[in-house]
C-alpha cells in the first residue's frame, strides 16, 4: 500500500455518504480496507487544494535547474526564464549568470514550459503528492518555507552547537572573531539561546582547534546544523523528504541525504524536532515584527 496516496483516497471516501462509501470499499481488498481504517488524516483537505507547477517551482532551489538549462541555447533559456514566476526567475538568472532580457509569454506557453521544467526532476522518481496532501507530521510547518528560509533554519540550528562550544572558550580574540563572522540573525538567535539550558550537544568540539578562517567555521556550522536537521527528518514520508531535499542547494541536499539516518534515542529526536519548530516560530515572529 502506497500510504500517502491511500491517505488521500481515505479523505475522499470519508466525504461520501455511508452507503456510497461502503459500496466503493467493496472494490478494495479486505487487508487494504483494514489498513485504511488506521491511516491518519492528510495535512490539508484535498478538496481545497489548488497547488500548480508555479507553486512547486517557487519552493525549489534554482541549482536543481541550472545544469538542465545550460544545455539549451540562449534563446531557449530566455523562454524558460520568461515562463517562471518573477522571483524564481531572478534567482535562476543569478545562478546562470544570465543577463539577457526576458519576454512576455501567453499563459498557456508559461504553463507548458513550467511543467516541462518541473518534470525534469521526476526523471528517476514519480512526482510527489502536493504538500497539503502529505500525512500529518510535527515537521509539516517546514513545508511552508521557501529555500532561503529553509537554509536559515539549518544555520540557526547550528547555533545550538556553537553556543555550547563558545562557553568553553576563554580566548576573547577568538570569540570576537566568531561574532564578526555571524550574521545579525545568527547573533540574535545565539543570544536568545544563552538564556536557555543546553539540552543536547552533537559531535566533537571544534572551536579549540579552529584556524580563525570564516570558510572553515561555516563548513563546521553547516555540518552541525544539517546533522540536527537531517536526524529530525528521518522517518518522514518519502514525499516529505523529496520536498526538503529539493529546497536545498544540490550539494547540501546530498549532505542531508547522507546524514538522514535513524537516531536510536527517540528522546533526542523529540528535542531536535522541538528545536526546529522553535526556529520556525522564531522566524515567523521576526517577520511579523518587521512588517508592523
Amino acid at each position: 500500500m502506497n500510504t500517502p496516496r491511500w491517505i488521500v483516497c481515505k479523505s475522499f471516501l470519508d466525504k461520501c455518504p455511508p452507503q456510497k462509501r461502503q459500496a466503493l470499499l467493496q472494490y478494495v481488498s479486505p487487508s487494504d480496507r483494514d489498513a485504511l481504517r488506521h491511516l491518519p488524516k492528510p495535512f490539508q483537505d484535498p478538496s481545497e487544494m489548488s497547488e500548480d507547477a508555479s507553486d512547486v517551482l517557487n519552493r525549489i532551489h534554482p541549482s536543481w535547474f541550472s545544469s538542465f538549462l545550460r544545455a539549451y541555447t540562449e534563446t531557449e533559456i530566455v523562454l524558460f526564464l520568461s515562463a517562471l514566476p518573477e522571483n524564481f526567475a531572478d534567482k535562476l538568472r543569478k545562478e546562470l549568470f544570465f543577463t539577457k532580457p526576458l519576454q512576455k509569454l501567453p499563459e498557456f506557453t508559461k504553463k507548458y514550459l513550467q511543467d516541462l521544467l518541473l518534470h525534469t526532476l521526476f526523471e528517476f522518481s514519480s512526482a510527489p503528492l502536493p504538500r497539503g496532501l502529505l500525512p500529518e507530521s510535527p515537521l509539516n510547518p517546514l513545508l511552508s518555507l521557501y529555500p532561503d528560509e529553509m537554509q536559515t533554519v539549518i544555520e540557526l540550528l547550528s547555533m545550538q552547537d556553537l553556543g555550547f562550544e563558545m562557553r568553553l572558550i576563554i580566548d576573547n580574540t577568538k570569540l570576537k572573531g566568531i561574532q564578526n563572522i555571524l550574521s545579525n540573525v545568527e547573533k540574535t538567535y545565539l543570544r536568545s539561546l544563552s538564556l536557555q539550558k543546553q539540552t543536547l550537544s552533537f559531535g566533537k568540539a571544534f572551536l579549540q582547534e579552529w584556524d580563525g578562517e570564516e570558510e572553515s567555521l561555516r563548513k563546521h556550522l553547516l555540518h552541525r546544523g544539517m546533522n540536527r536537521f537531517a536526524k529530525a527528518c528521518y522517518g518522514m514520508s518519502p514525499d516529505f523528504l523529496w520536498y526538503i531535499q529539493h529546497e536545498l542547494e544540490i550539494d547540501k541536499s546530498k549532505l542531508f541525504t547522507k546524514l538522514c539516518v535513524k537516531q536510536q534515542n527517540p528522546q533526542i529526536v523529540e528535542i531536535l524536532i522541538a528545536q526546529i519548530l522553535d526556529i520556525v516560530s522564531y522566524l515567523k515572529n521576526s517577520k511579523t515584527s518587521r512588517s508592523l
